[in-house]
């Protein structure tokens, strides 16, 4: 595989203290269980956590006299100091103790239908938007083998209970072959999307709280599971059984409505938004949803969501790797778990344009890997998830793990290996990164250009023909200071070129693209001189991308599509000083 070259690169002040974290594992006091998902703040810092499901956390300190704070549903609040949390092993975590209270006396269940309608006005009333970095992890496994790991790192935005949106600062994946095929979920983030709580959707099963209290009675039975002076814990199932409803169970403050946890299920349902490729059928198709919340300034935060689903998969495809046809039956199980933190400290993003509703493995391909990002990550997989990615090691395809397998380059690679690109497995190759050796042919812009535009043309040359180009760069603070990544890249998405094309066209796209990157390398060269400010940083971004508008008008004002050969000539001897690239004989061989 060609390397595809980027600058990577680190500021660093001469004395500068190694980043610092504590790690540990939260248990329960009594039942030594670990605690899943509990919350982990630190005071003094300002930065939170969550613990994984095997109640492990990993957080940002400045000292050993900073003091971290956990917190979890019917749990004593504990604050120490990280220097303590150094000496223990674990860290254990006391159920709250409440004193006996009157007996509730009731005649029937309405007060628990009331609850729940309450609830669900409570829900509507938090209208503040909350935004907050995000993990997201899945994984697709059949008796007990794994065969996808989806991870992801976002900015996420929720309101009212609900998923807003998600946008994308870094992912990879690992996929394992089996039977001849690839198993992978294409856009199960945008079924979290779905979910809302307060809101029916045609495409998911109903929720208990998305109904009056009249409709509430017709079609589902309640329970009181549990209650304390603060807290009410209900069951509710459906009246007739039926698999298009949600049966569950809530948690909520019994004095003020606020909802602390929901957990969902639904068996055999047929009320879902999976699709199978064609030829294949999902059957026995069980859900189950769970969300945790928390309380700030009346504000109602979801602080995770649980995902999962189990099937059966048939298909009497051929398959998708070596074309043979193969009759196939398996048990899927599909786990995705979305951790919310850092509220209000969201996550730079990369500076680069692209649709948001691409599907989740699309972004991956088009968002390159960071080396520095994953190092430094904050959230722990678990023991099983790490086991699995070992298990998937020697026979594995593995996407955005390192340097040089993302974007063009590892599709290329896997399309030779695999079939996967011919099939259509990746879509269209929607952008390309620029690299010395990797030269621009029209058929690259041709695969994604379908139709002329539906515009009439202006009569001017320029008008007919458009190369968009961005400069994608990733900022990541590291111990109070920045690493930068960059790189150059041709958005087919929006690129177009309606003129006849002859012996010069290849070079001409290439110059053009050329252009953009020397501008990048200056750009480069720049923010290595010193250490910047995020300030300084964006300016001199922002001048990069006046000064590739200004380049490349000039560039194709004199070369005109091609035309004017010594024009041509003239900025291929530029490239050919700058980066040692003579596309003019390039393109006649």
């Amino acid at each position: 595989m060609n390397k595809i070259y980027a600058l990577v690169f680190f500021f660093l002040p001469l004395f500068i203290l190694a980043q610092t974290r504590i790690n540990n594992t939260i248990i329960d006091a009594k039942t030594k269980q670990v605690l899943t998902y509990c919350n982990v703040y630190n005071n003094t810092l300002g930065n939170g956590v969550i613990s994984n499901a095997d109640g492990q956390f990993s957080i940002e300190i400045n000292s050993l006299n900073d003091i971290i704070s956990f917190s979890f549903l019917s749990y004593e609040t504990r604050n120490i100091t990280a220097k303590e949390i150094n000496q223990y092993h674990t860290i254990s975590l006391k159920q709250k103790q409440y004193q006996l209270q009157e007996i509730e006396i009731h005649s029937d269940n309405d007060y628990l239908y009331e609850a729940l309608v309450n609830c669900r006005k409570m829900l509507k009333k938090s209208k503040r938007e909350q935004i907050s970095k995000a993990f997201f992890i899945l994984n697709t496994s059949t008796n007990q083998q794994p065969l996808e790991i989806l991870e992801c790192y976002y900015n996420a935005y929720q309101k009212a209970g609900k998923l807003d949106d998600l946008y994308q600062k870094n992912g990879r994946f690992a996929l394992l072959p089996l039977d001849s095929r690839i198993f992978l979920n294409l856009s199960t983030t945008r079924v979290l999307h779905m979910i809302n709580l307060q809101k029916e959707n045609e495409l998911l099963p109903s929720i208990i709280l998305q109904f009056n209290k009249r409709d509430m009675k017709k079609r589902y039975r309640v329970k009181l599971e549990y209650s304390d002076s603060s807290l009410y814990k209900i069951s509710f199932s459906s009246l007739e059984n039926k698999n298009n409803l949600f049966a569950g169970e809530i948690w909520l403050n019994k004095n003020t409505y606020y909802i602390k946890k929901i957990s969902l299920n639904v068996q055999n349902t047929t009320k879902h938004p999976f699709v199978a490729l064609g030829g294949d059928s999902l059957r026995n198709i069980s859900l189950q949803i769970s969300y945790t919340f928390s309380e700030n300034d009346k504000a109602i935060k979801i602080k995770h969501m649980e995902f999962n689903m189990q099937m059966n998969y048939n298909s009497q495809r051929v398959a998708s790797i070596d074309n043979k046809p193969q009759k196939l039956k398996r048990d899927l199980e599909i786990s995705t778990i979305l951790y919310f933190y850092d509220f209000g400290n969201p996550f730079l993003l990369p500076y680069f344009d692209y649709d948001n509703n691409y599907r989740d493995y699309r972004k991956i391909s088009i968002i390159p890997y960071n080396k520095t990002f994953w190092e430094n990550r904050k959230l722990l997989l678990t023991k099983e998830q790490k086991d699995n990615i070992a298990l998937m090691k020697d026979d594995g395809l593995f996407i955005n793990y390192d340097q040089n397998n993302y974007g063009k380059n590892f599709m290329k690679k896997e399309s030779k290996e695999s079939n996967l690109h011919s099939n259509g497995f990746w879509e269209h190759l929607s952008h390309l990164f620029w690299s010395p050796e990797e030269r621009i042919t029209f058929n690259d812009i041709f695969i994604i250009q379908q139709n002329p535009p539906s515009h009439p043309y202006s009569g001017f040359t320029s008008d007919q023909y458009d190369f968009k180009v961005q400069i994608f760069l990733d900022i990541n603070p590291i111990n109070g200071v920045y690493n930068c990544q960059s790189y150059t890249i041709l958005d087919l998405t929006k690129t177009f070129y309606y003129l006849e094309t002859n012996e010069y066209s290849n070079a001409f796209v290439n110059i053009y693209f050329d252009i953009c990157e020397i501008e990048r390398q200056k750009m480069e060269k720049q923010l290595l001189i010193h250490n910047k400010s995020l300030d300084q940083i964006n300016s001199i971004y922002k001048q990069t991308l006046l000064d590739i508008a200004e380049i490349t008008y000039t560039y194709k004002k004199e070369v005109q599509a091609g035309k004017n050969t010594l024009m041509l000539k003239k900025w291929n001897n530029y490239v050919l000083n700058e980066l040692g690239i003579d596309n003019l004989s390039a393109s006649q061989h």
